[in-house]
C-alpha cells in the first residue's frame, strides 16, 4: 500500500507547478520511449488516444504527423480491440505474448471522411503493430505500439471512455480509505465536458475541465440518507479538493492540492 502511495505521489509531484502542488503542469510524454512493461503485463483498458505517429527512431527523416482526439485505441479483457480511425469506427482482436503483440484481422465503418484525414494510414499502421511498451517517462502513461517498419505509434491514457471505481483515499498522514462497497462510488467522463458519477446512495452529475493534468470539476448530488455506516460524506469531501490527476498503471489517482492526499480509481468497462 505504501509502495502505491509513493508511485502515485511522485507520478503527481512531477505533473503539479510550483504553487504548493495546487497547480498541475501539462506533461507532454518524450519522443523517445522507455520500454517498460504495464501493471500486471497487460495493457489497460483505457481510451489510448494518439499522441503523434513518429517516424522511425533515431532516423527523424520526416515531420512526426499530429493525430488527435479523432484516432484512438482501446484493448478490451476478453480480448476485444476498438479503436477510431478519423470518422470511422473499428474493431477486431488482439493477441498478445509478453511485448509482443498482433492486432487482426480489423474491420471498420466505411463512411466518406472530410478530405485530409488519415485514417486509412492509421489503420494500415494498427496492422502492423508487433510490439507494446508502457512509456512512464512523464507524469501519466503512454501506450507505445512498435509496427513492422520501426515506427512508434504513441497515445495518451484517456480519463474517457471508461467508468472510474473508487478504490482508496490515501491522506498524506498515512490514513487509508478503502470502500465498503466500491461499485456505489464511481465517476464518468465525457468528451463533451459532462462528468456523471455515483455516491453511495446518491446520484452525482455536472461538469469537468482539464488543462495538462490539472482537472476542475463542479458536481451537484441527490440528497438521500444512505446510512450511519455510509462513506458517502468522506469520499465526496475529498472528491471535491481534487485539483490534478495522472492516470499510472491503469489507474487514475486525482490529488487534493497541499499534498493532502490521493484519491485512486480503477477502471471498470461497461458490460
Amino acid at each position: 500500500m505504501r509502495k502505491l502511495m509513493v508511485t502515485l505521489g511522485l507520478a503527481i509531484v512531477a505533473a503539479v507547478g510550483s504553487f504548493g502542488g495546487a497547480i498541475a503542469q501539462d506533461a507532454s510524454p518524450v519522443a523517445s520511449p522507455i520500454a517498460s512493461p504495464a501493471a500486471g503485463g497487460e495493457i489497460p483498458p483505457l481510451v489510448w488516444v494518439s499522441n503523434d505517429l513518429l517516424p522511425t527512431a533515431g532516423t527523424f527523416t520526416q515531420d512526426a504527423v499530429a493525430l488527435g482526439s479523432e484516432y484512438w485505441v482501446q484493448f478490451l479483457p476478453d480480448g476485444g480491440f476498438t479503436f477510431r480511425a478519423d470518422c470511422n469506427g473499428g474493431f477486431g482482436s488482439y493477441e498478445m505474448n509478453g511485448s509482443s503483440l498482433t492486432l487482426g484481422p480489423l474491420g471498420t465503418t466505411l463512411m466518406l471522411c472530410p478530405e485530409g484525414g488519415q485514417g486509412s494510414e492509421f489503420v494500415a499502421a494498427l496492422s502492423s503493430v508487433t510490439e507494446w511498451s508502457i512509456d512512464q517517462s512523464g507524469a501519466s502513461d503512454v501506450l507505445v505500439l512498435a509496427t513492422q517498419d520501426g515506427t512508434n505509434l504513441t497515445f495518451d491514457a484517456s480519463i474517457t471512455g471508461v467508468v472510474w471505481q473508487w478504490s482508496e483515499t490515501l491522506m498524506m498522514d498515512d490514513t487509508v480509505i478503502t470502500p465498503t462497497n466500491p461499485e456505489n462510488y464511481y465517476l464518468s467522463f465525457s468528451p463533451d465536458g459532462a462528468v456523471v458519477g455515483q455516491i453511495d446512495c446518491n446520484r452525482a452529475f455536472g461538469s469537468y475541465t482539464t488543462d495538462g493534468s490539472r482537472i476542475s470539476m463542479m458536481l451537484t448530488t441527490t440528497r438521500k440518507f444512505c446510512g450511519e455506516e455510509s462513506q458517502d460524506t468522506a469520499y465526496a469531501v475529498t472528491l471535491a479538493q481534487v485539483t490534478s490527476y495522472v492516470i499510472r498503471d491503469g489507474k487514475l489517482a486525482m490529488a487534493m492540492p497541499m499534498d493532502a492526499g490521493i484519491v485512486v480509481f480503477d477502471p471498470v468497462i461497461n458490460p
